[in-house]
């Protein structure tokens, strides 16, 4: 069998069970067909290897690695891998659920840039399937706007993570086929460890999910070249460009996050993506902002206008924001004690030096009591020293403030009135 012949194979029957009808698709790998499931009557879609690949070891095993991992994958925004296997003039397939909807990359590059909060929706539930991925220790390492299909009306689509042909098994019983230094993948949507010959496990998917972001958001990808090497090496070193100002502040600053350069600054899960990009829709930048700005945890160096923002907030950023909301007005009783405080020194500046003397010469002058009023027609000759003594008193009544009420109300009995005269 020739590739030629993978586009006139409607009305075939696989293996007695599978009936192919109209081509869905062809790329450099194979074909995929809409089918008709005998025994259950129902539509599927068959993907075909390339019978000139069929001689290819790495290939084939790849194609079936898909089946197995697909297969222990079970999530509503992962598509269901039904069965797999080989005819007998050597045409290997795989049988999924048939989706009927649109690709990303068509949606990207008919209505980008997209409205944050659709771009938010589509990328949670990535995240969703991406866990479901995770939690059976596999990595997808190709995820891109093609292998993500879209299923209903605009703002309330339902996606399905597509083609896990380069998915990696994350705890090792299944062999790796991509040699040491080889990259695999979309240059355009290729971690910075993969570009650099390292290992790449979930996090990776993590770096790809923020270039979509960005690019859903921006309506190009953060890099782009005409060389795949050139892309690679962007990923590895170039720092990714600033999103739009129409993107909200807390969205750009998770997307910045998601396409860090180490896969430890990135977020862990995810989960916690997920957690942060919800969370971002329901902050408004100073809300979202402050909370961030005042914690530890992951550090990347700063740049824009989110790079001194700490990385810490990721488990709790939705108790955060509360906590935030809940500082901005301070409580009622707060606030008369406020005002005394800030308003203190202005008010007791003239009457400094009736209240130095009882604290600078208290030993002393402990009984002259009555002598208050020659001490008060001192005052002018001594107005002049009073700046010099300023700094030190005008910080006691911050601390000491109740202390000074009743020396202000005997400076404001007749003292002032005797010096004028004197």
């Amino acid at each position: 069998m020739t590739d030629e012949s993978l586009d006139s194979l409607h009305g075939r029957v696989i293996d007695g069970r599978y009936t192919l009808q109209s081509p869905l698709g062809k790329g450099g790998m194979g074909a995929v067909y809409t089918a008709t499931q005998r025994s259950m009557q129902r539509t599927v879609a068959i993907k075909l290897i390339a019978p000139r690949l069929i001689t290819d070891v790495n290939v084939t095993k790849r194609f079936l690695r898909e089946a197995q991992l697909s297969g222990r994958i079970a999530h509503p925004h992962v598509v269901s891998v039904f069965d797999s296997g080989r005819t007998d003039d050597g045409l290997h397939y795989l049988v999924m659920e048939r989706i009927e909807g649109r690709t990303l990359a068509e949606i990207i590059k008919e209505d980008a840039p997209l409205e944050p909060a659709r771009a938010v929706r589509v990328a949670a539930q990535i995240c969703d399937g991406l866990a479901a991925a995770h939690a059976q220790d596999v990595a997808h390492r190709d995820l891109k706007p093609a292998n993500i299909m879209l299923v209903g009306a605009a703002g309330a689509e339902r996606v399905k993570l597509l083609d896990f042909g380069l998915a990696r098994c994350l705890a090792g019983e299944l062999s790796v086929l991509t040699e040491t230094g080889v990259m695999f993948g979309t240059p355009t949507y290729m971690p910075p460890e993969v570009a650099r010959g390292q290992n790449c496990d979930g996090r990776g998917d993590l770096y790809a999910l923020g270039v979509i972001l960005f690019e859903m958001l921006s309506g190009a990808p953060p890099f782009s070249g005409s060389h795949p090497l050139a892309l690679a090496m962007h990923h590895a070193n170039t720092p990714p460009p600033l999103l739009p100002d129409s993107v909200p502040s807390p969205l750009a600053m998770i997307v910045e996050r998601l396409l860090a350069k180490t896969p430890d600054a990135r977020p862990a899960t995810a989960d916690m993506t997920r957690a942060l990009l919800e969370a971002s829709l329901q902050a408004s930048e100073p809300v979202m902002r402050a909370p961030l700005e005042n914690v530890s945890g992951l550090s990347v160096p700063p740049r824009g206008r989110s790079r001194s923002v700490a990385w810490g907030l990721i488990a709790a950023a939705v108790l955060a924001i509360g906590a935030w909301l809940a500082l901005r007005d301070p409580p009622p009783d707060r606030q008369p004690i406020a005002t005394p405080v800030t308003a203190a020194p202005v008010s007791l500046d003239s009457q400094t030096p009736v209240t130095a003397a009882p604290q600078t010469q208290a030993p002393p002058t402990a009984a002259p009591e009555p002598a208050a009023p020659s001490t008060a027609a001192a005052a002018p000759s001594t107005a002049a020293a009073a700046p010099s003594t300023a700094a030190p008193v005008a910080a006691q009544p911050v601390t000491r403030g109740p202390r000074r009420r009743p020396p202000k109300a005997a400076a404001t009995a007749a003292p002032p009135s005797r010096a004028l005269p004197g």
